[in-house]
């Protein structure tokens, strides 16, 4: 029997597991406390612990501390009738519930985990926030393991239905984490319905999820679940591809026992490939992993593994060295169940090695432990083997021992076809069955041979009509999933055609989107460089404004200068003007005519005559009574002192 790691997630609380060695001083401790204990929730506590206790090695133990600690809690609520009581109440009735399942009551276990949703349902309106959030959980917590429960019944219909109302309630209050688990236990549920199209559609969805919060651990148990799905259909390269992407997922984040997870499945894979050699290899390197973080569980199931293959190997001494390995490891973890099944594995090995008071001695020990923990599908199985190993051994012993040997095998196997049938097991009914036959054979009681015969037939039909509506609806799915991957397919080259036409649409509406670009940018630079030489000329012109407004006003006061040089000028003209005519004036008053010249000298002429006033040169003739005097002004500088003392002369002679 190999050990899968397949991701059916549980919900439920862990609680403390306390081996059976070295704790009988804590019971007792415990149990003299509880005594003592007034009822409040100090004594429920002390309840809780002892069934803590016994979780793994006494689960009646558990189930009866839980049953008092919820008789307790129960009358405390009702008599302080206080709303933080309530959600305790639900949680305890949810463990109960988790007790009955793991016994596989599973009536019992959907009946408290109903009680406990009631209970929580009624204080989900509280006022007090932290009970109407913890009530809330509650309610959320029990449809998931009532999916899990009706999963477990076979009830695939309820089982899908309550996840899926855990999936609702869950999306309310955005708890994407259980949404993701929801979507994982769902796809495993389809898995054993033989639905692997849903089945494989809810873990992507469980992987979407995960995506989007970043849960690259569950996205990896998603990946192994499908690799469980596609190695049980025979699809090697789908299954070691997922496989493969939670390996590499698990090596990312680091997690040690993920990848001991991903080896042993991959160890799984080649032994389901007839490679036993390389599933060693595998689960060896798993084993490594396991032993270096001390995982002691994962080392059981590891050496379980390769005591298997060994054992389909043929190579029964190095099976039976593994399987007695795993023992020690089991008994510490007070995994009794893992430890059943270890002796079970050994007896089948000294079976196959015709030790059959050997394997005896095993089969016994499982059975003592099955019935401890009222195992009813390991009860059915080991009284199986013990018959038929009884039927072996009556043929190897005298004829007296044979007879009680045949007579053992058949009680043992009516024992087991009745637990069988009370299970609803008909594979094992049929194998069983078919023991049965050979035992009646053996002990000449053919009447009853040909009766278990009969059954046997009828079973096998059974389960022939069972595997052939399980084949006929994976071929439904199959024609459906063919058929959906063909529309699949043609929509997708629908899409692709659509796809390159609108790229092509894209592309040319990207090409005018980069023209009208280019020319809105041409034209902004363009735009920007007129404003700037508009701006700079604008600039330009103010500066020349500025200067001939400065240039105009030195203008206007060098011709106010000038306006008034000119003034004095013309003033200054004017008095030289009117200075030389009244010279002139004096000139000519004073200077001889030519007819007065005439009448003094007969004969004369003139070198030079003035032509023109102050032109320097006049002459003087005066003539009295006994002289005549004569002079003239040559110098062109002449002055008006000369003339006037020149004419004084005159004025005095």
């Amino acid at each position: 029997m190999r050990c899968y790691h397949f991701s059916l997630l549980l919900f439920f609380a862990t609680f403390l597991s306390i081996g059976v060695s070295g704790q009988s001083s804590t019971i007792d401790s415990l149990l003299r406390l509880v005594t003592i204990e007034k009822e409040d929730t100090s004594k429920i506590s002390l309840y809780i612990k002892l069934g803590d206790c016994f979780e793994k090695s006494n689960p009646d133990s558990n189930r009866y501390f839980t049953s008092k600690a919820l008789e307790l809690i129960n009358r405390i609520a009702k008599k302080r009738r206080n709303d933080k009581y309530g959600p305790i109440l639900g949680q305890y009735q949810a463990r109960l519930g988790k007790i009955y399942f793991q016994q596989k009551q599973y009536e019992k276990a959907v009946e408290y985990y109903y009680q406990s949703i009631k209970t929580f349902r009624n204080y989900e309106k509280s006022k007090n926030i932290e009970v109407a959030n913890s009530s809330k959980k509650g309610v959320i917590d029990g449809y998931f393991c009532l999916g899990l429960v009706f999963s477990e019944k076979e009830n695939s219909d309820k089982s899908i239905e309550f996840y899926s109302e855990a999936i609702k309630l869950m999306e309310q209050v955005s708890d994407f984490q259980g949404m993701a688990r929801s979507f994982n236990n769902v796809g495993t549920v389809y898995y054993y319905q033989g639905n692997l199209q849903k089945a494989i559609e809810s873990y992507n969805k469980s992987i979407e999820i995960r995506e989007q919060i970043g849960d690259f651990d569950g996205i990896a148990n998603n990946y192994l679940n499908i690799g469980v799905l596609y190695t049980d259909q025979g699809k090697f390269d789908l299954a070691i591809d997922s496989y493969l992407k939670a390996l590499k997922l698990k090596e990312e984040i680091n997690d040690k026992v993920g990848i001991a997870h991903c080896y042993n499945n991959i160890g799984n894979l080649h032994a389901e490939q007839n490679s036993p050699k390389k599933a060693i290899e595998y689960y060896l390197k798993a084993l490594e992993i396991r032993e270096n973080i001390d995982d002691k569980e994962g080392i059981s199931g590891c050496y379980t593994n390769i005591g298997a293959t060994y054992s389909e190997l043929g190579q029964h001494d190095k099976a039976l060295e593994y399987f007695q390995k795993a023992i020690p490891v089991y008994t510490e973890l007070s995994d009794y169940s893992g430890l059943a099944d270890n002796y079970n594995n050994m007896g089948v090995v000294y079976r196959n090695k015709s030790e059959f008071f050997k394997a005896m001695e095993f089969f016994k020990k499982t059975l003592a432990i099955r019935e401890k923990i009222n195992d009813s599908h390991g009860l059915a199985a080991v009284n199986s083997n013990i018959a038929t190993t009884y039927s072996d051994m009556s043929s190897i012993v005298s004829k007296g021992k044979s007879a009680e040997y045949l007579k053992l095998s058949l009680k043992y196997g009516l024992d087991a076809l009745q637990l069988a049938k009370k299970i609803g097991s008909v594979t094992l009914q049929r194998a069983i069955v078919d023991g049965l036959v050979t035992s009646y054979k053996l002990n000449s009681n053919y009447v009853k041979a040909l009766e278990y015969a009969q059954l046997s037939i009828e079973l096998r039909d059974s389960l022939f009509k069972e595997e052939k509506a399980r084949a006929l609806a994976e071929m439904e799915t199959h024609y459906l999933f063919d058929k959906k991957q063909q529309k699949i397919d043609k929509q997708s080259e629908q899409l692709e055609s659509q796809q390159q036409i609108i790229s092509s649409v894209e592309w040319e509406n990207k090409k005018k989107k980069t023209y009208l670009i280019i020319a809105i940018i041409s034209t902004l630079g363009l735009a920007s460089i007129t404003v700037f030489y508009v701006c700079k000329s604008r600039q330009r012109h103010f500066e020349t404004n500025k200067l001939l407004v400065q240039l105009n006003t030195e203008i206007l006061q060098h011709k106010k200068e000038i306006l008034t040089l000119r003034d004095e000028i013309e003033l200054k003209n004017n008095s030289i003007t009117n200075g030389i005519e009244y010279i002139g004036c004096v000139q000519r008053s004073i200077s001889t005519s030519l007819q007065s010249i005439s009448e003094i000298f007969n004969d004369f002429f003139l070198i030079y005559k003035p032509r023109k006033i102050l032109s320097g040169v006049f002459y003087l003739v005066r003539q009295n009574e006994r002289s005549i005097y004569s002079g003239s002004q040559l110098n062109r500088a002449w002055n008006t002192k000369f003339i006037y003392q020149f004419a004084g002369i005159f004025v005095l002679k």
